[in-house]
């Protein structure tokens, strides 16, 4: 008798049926499933590492370049509000896709994916670039009307001021607003939240107004956000002076606006 295992189990075969035959088979098949096991690797699908971890000395700019990606599309699908405010570690997503990766020829499927995929059109390139523009453009604004409001810092409240001897809270915006970009608005916060664009949080951009309830009858007080979850306002208490949004702020916060 030859004792031949397989799967498992024992298969018991008399030796005149031909012992040597039978490993001749069990080798044969199991040249076929390493053969079916390696074409399943050669084909089988890798997913690309879609983030990148921000590194010292990194830009939004450097980035965008050493990895041949579009900046805006880094700053929309990480919801970056400032771009210069990027933390050392910091895991960005990367506009990417699963990639097939083959070992061997490429297959039939392959070539037709490759031959679907086209380069974007010379019009979305350029409306690409136009919106990066327009973003460079408002980012640069709000950040005019940032320095102007921290020009005041350490200036008294004063109900009703608009001026250097004290301001009070939409005074503040007013005065910022006037001096960096030639804009005049409302001297009255609720009057500045019926004005603009509303934003949301994520979408938050230095120069963007921000609004609280801090009587209980609706906007009562605003602030000029300045990133890195800060804002800077005119409290009755302290003046001028840089505020992060936490506790009382942020239990109050109502919403926010882009005026520039």
């Amino acid at each position: 008798m030859s004792l031949i295992p397989w799967a498992d189990s024992i298969v018991e075969l008399p030796a005149e049926h031909g012992g040597n035959n039978l490993l001749s088979f069990q080798s044969g098949r199991a040249r076929l499933l390493l053969g079916v096991l390696a074409l399943s690797l050669a084909v089988s699908p890798v997913i690309a590492d879609a983030t990148y971890t921000v590194k010292s000395g990194d830009s939004l700019e450097k980035i965008a370049h050493r990895l041949s990606v579009s900046q805006t599309e880094l700053i929309r699908l990480n919801h970056i509000v400032d771009s210069d405010s990027l933390a050392l570690g910091q895991k960005l997503r990367l506009p990417t896709a699963p990639k097939a990766v083959s070992h061997g020829k490429a297959t039939k499927s392959s070539a037709v994916s490759a031959k679907r995929i086209k380069p974007p059109t010379t019009s979305r390139s350029q409306n690409l670039r136009e919106l990066a523009r327009q973003r460079a453009a408002l980012l640069a604004k709000g950040k005019l009307v940032v320095t102007q409001a921290q020009n005041m810092l350490g200036t008294p409240y004063v109900w009703g001021g608009v001026g250097s001897r004290g301001v009070d809270c939409s005074g503040l915006v007013l005065r910022s607003m006037r001096e960096a970009l030639g804009k005049d608005v409302p001297h009255h916060a609720a009057d500045l939240f019926k004005m603009g664009t509303p934003v949301s949080y994520a979408e938050l951009q230095p120069g963007d107004l921000v609004f609280f309830e801090t009587t209980g009858n609706g906007v009562s007080h605003v602030g000029i956000w300045l990133g890195k979850n800060t804002f800077i306002h005119a409290s009755c208490k302290h003046g001028v002076e840089q505020q992060k949004l936490i506790g009382y702020y942020a239990k109050h916060l109502l919403g926010a606006r882009r005026l520039h």
